[in-house]
């Protein structure tokens, strides 16, 4: 069977924060200062609630420093004028969303635990390795756990929607997780090979932290 999928990897083991049940002050900041939560119009950040698809991908697109100038209506139920416009956009061109053939992304629906998942993996470039190991959901969560993408989540029940709270931590988290890049692409096997850009083996280190940092 023809290789489709060829995963060079310098097999580190990612160093994380061992994070409580609850988001810290610390860490509050940081994704308050990067910009990355903004809260309510009254500045309230209603940890407890669950978060809606288009706020789930904001935070998402805020941590990589994803912004579209322009949107085309890809979907039909976010217009050129929804405030998440330029987000939906800018995943859409990064991979981290898909169209289905319904065209809705349904931006007022609740993100699920599964989904978030899914935008922060591809978001961080390992959607290869989630893919060739289970695809979704299950080949995301074993990738977000094994890069340590959500330590110590208890409420991260599949196919529930994910609290407010929780898609933070996963925020402050991933702002440390060196991206997945892609290295090369052997034409005759059809295979793309990749690198974690952790700044080991010849590899600069990126993460969203120091592209934010630019």
């Amino acid at each position: 069977m023809k290789k489709i999928i060829a995963i060079i990897l310098a097999v580190v083991m990612l160093s994380s924060a061992v994070f409580a049940t609850e988001i810290n002050t610390k860490s509050m900041e940081d994704l308050k200062n990067y910009k990355i939560i903004t809260g309510d119009p009254d500045g309230k950040l209603r940890l407890e609630d669950n978060i809606t698809r288009a706020e789930a991908l904001a935070i998402v697109c805020r941590t990589l420093s994803l912004v579209a100038s322009e949107y085309a209506d890809e979907f039909i139920d976010v217009t050129s004028d929804h405030w998440s416009a330029p987000y939906v956009s800018a995943a859409l061109g990064a991979g981290i969303i898909d169209i289905d053939d319904t065209k809705k992304f349904n931006p007022d629906e609740f993100v699920t635990s599964d989904e978030i998942v899914k935008m922060f993996v591809c978001a961080l470039g390992y959607k290869p390795f989630a893919e060739a190991n289970g695809g979704y959901p299950m080949g995301y969560y074993s990738t977000a756990t094994r890069y340590a993408l959500f330590n110590n989540i208890p409420a991260m029940a599949m196919g529930k929607p994910a609290p407010r709270e929780d898609v933070m931590i996963m925020a402050y988290s991933a702002l440390d997780i060196p991206l997945m890049l892609q290295s090369g692409f052997d034409f005759k096997d059809n295979s793309a090979s990749y690198i974690i850009a952790d700044g080991k083996n010849g590899a600069e280190l990126r993460t969203p932290r120091t592209m934010l940092n630019q």
